[in-house]
């Protein structure tokens, strides 16, 4: 079981996270869901030991968390291999001036993120953006194979709301409360609801 106790972190202008408590319990798939994006990633930098300026305790069965056990993957910074690069189409950037570098994107090929499963608890950052959505799909399968019968603890974040939905059996609603609102898979239909009328879906940065 990982644990969240008065967990506070500061940026440079502000306190993105203050005094959070939560647990995570372990044989799960938890899903990390914000209004705010900019709370997300420094919440699992925290837990994977990428930041280490904080207030307030991270603990793994009740003891300190060894970085050791961790496991971080950012889905964002996946590399695609040239040879598995789709040129077309091409979307030209509004304002660009002639000759310059056009935008490009790849669709279908992308490898889907290479997860470490020999960690106890498993970080996924950003899960299914639009470029991963496909490399994705076979993820929860993947990831209920290595988490229920080793009792892994997996925490992912993304911006797409359906995305948690079809992967987690947890989403925790983080709205900068010191205790975020969590919702389990058989209560998910009543989220939904919640969702669409006090949260507003948001741009991925």
């Amino acid at each position: 079981m990982l644990s969240l106790i008065n967990l506070s972190v500061s940026g440079r202008r502000k306190t993105v996270i203050s005094n959070l408590h939560a647990v995570f319990a372990g044989g799960y798939t938890h899903g990390l869901f914000a209004p705010d994006a900019a709370l997300l990633k420094p919440l699992l930098e925290c837990i994977s030991g990428q930041r280490t300026r904080y207030t307030g305790s991270i603990l793994y069965n009740d003891a300190p968390l060894v970085k050791q056990d961790v496991a971080y993957t950012d889905c964002r910074a996946i590399a695609v291999p040239p040879e598995d690069r789709i040129p077309e189409p091409v979307l030209v950037r509004p304002g660009a001036a002639a000759g310059s570098r056009p935008w490009s994107y790849v669709s279908g090929l992308t490898p889907p993120p290479a997860i470490d499963f020999s960690k106890k608890i498993l970080l996924l950052h950003d899960l299914r953006t639009p470029m991963l959505s496909d490399a994705c799909a076979a993820l929860p399968d993947q990831l209920r194979q290595h988490t229920t019968p080793d009792g892994k603890t997996v925490l992912i974040t993304s911006h797409d709301y359906q995305a948690l939905r079809d992967t987690c059996d947890y989403i925790y609603l983080f709205d900068k409360k010191r205790f975020p609102i969590v919702v389990e898979k058989a209560d998910f239909a009543q989220f939904d609801d919640y969702f669409r009328n006090v949260f507003r879906p948001h741009r991925p940065y």
